[in-house]
């Protein structure tokens, strides 16, 4: 069953850093705004999903959120997560 678990979380992990890292890509040689803006749509989402109380768009907003903190070294995501005022 650990087993299971683990391979389950690992499809989940790399489904949602390609996504943000398919997002990444449309952004490179942009300006540093855009990657703000979409750092801002991530949180968004996250609040969003607690307000509305909606579980599973809950996951699916931070998983995308820790993939954008794995995959962007330098940015404070980490504390807008565990900040957040709902």
């Amino acid at each position: 069953m650990k087993s299971d678990s683990f391979v389950a979380s690992l499809c989940l992990r790399i489904r949602y850093v390609g996504e943000i890292s398919g997002m990444l890509i449309q952004l490179e040689g942009k300006s540093e705004e855009e990657k703000e803006v979409l750092i801002e749509m991530l949180i968004r989402d996250v609040r969003k999903a607690c307000h509305d109380r909606d579980n599973e768009a809950h996951r699916s907003a931070l998983w995308r959120a820790t993939a954008m903190l794995v995959n962007t070294p330098g940015i404070h995501l980490s504390y807008h997560l565990c900040c957040l005022n709902f």
